[in-house]
């Protein structure tokens, strides 16, 4: 379980995130949405250690990460896959080789080769890829693209997997196709998801759980379909406004 209290988080003068405080129950899959600008992202980051909340603490199994070692939260980070806005491929690799990049880096990982390819070979199945090993990220999609960034997510076997803006920059299509996975591989895998977005749809057909973040707070934390039916003015003009900016 991750276990977010009373995180403060400023860049200069700009105070981000002020005493949010939430928990991701484990194997749901739980949305943050919010304006941009508003710390969804930044939120993200913190969760993994990759920024520091200037007050605060991060639970991630009952294990408060602003009070462990370098070498603990790199052990902690194990348990995490995140799927980058961007995909964040590297255009120089194979599809195969960006997918493997996790465990060729990583020296406890004392994979052969063939099981490295037995690796990408189940994960690119799971993200409905198969047989794109040797291609480039030049000659994919964009749709296609970020299915590679997940199946690179997903090659550690993470317990939480951490998507942002997933449907970002994707047709209505392929922004679809994507919701589908997601929902197929939570069904599927049983991990635990937190889904930063501005995509209603993709509330609407993926989470359970739904956070909101309005001037630096938490506005609503609840069941989606509270969050879809709530009379607060806020919440009804920033759904209506996502919608129909979609």
């Amino acid at each position: 379980m991750i276990r977010l209290k009373d995180i403060h988080k400023s860049f200069g003068e700009n105070h981000v995130l002020r005493g949010v405080s939430l928990d991701f129950e484990n194997g749901k899959t739980h949305a943050i949405v919010g304006k941009s600008g508003c710390g969804k992202s930044v939120l993200l980051k913190i969760i993994v250690g990759l920024l520091t909340p200037e007050r605060g603490s991060v639970e991630i199994d009952g294990v408060d990460i602003s009070q462990i070692s370098e070498n603990e939260l790199y052990e902690v980070r194990k348990k995490f896959g995140f799927l980058f806005q961007s995909a964040a491929l590297f255009d120089s690799l194979t599809v195969a080789e960006n997918i493997a990049l996790p465990l060729t880096e990583n020296e406890e990982y004392n994979f052969t080769k063939k099981e490295i390819e037995k690796i990408v070979a189940e994960k690119l199945e799971l993200v409905n890829l198969s047989g794109t090993e040797n291609l480039k990220p030049s000659e994919l999609s964009g749709g296609m693209q970020k299915r590679v960034g997940l199946a690179r997510a997903l090659v550690t076997n993470p317990e939480y997997l951490l998507y942002d803006e997933p449907t970002t920059g994707l047709d209505p299509v392929m922004s679809d196709s994507i919701d589908n996975l997601i929902s197929r591989l939570n069904e599927t895998l049983g991990v635990t998801s937190i889904l930063v977005t501005h995509d209603m749809f993709s509330v609407e057909k993926v989470a359970e759980f739904v956070s909101m973040i309005d001037e630096g707070e938490i506005r609503f934390s609840g069941k989606t379909r509270d969050f879809l039916n709530s009379n607060d003015e806020v919440i009804y003009n920033f759904i209506k406004r996502t919608k129909q900016a979609i």
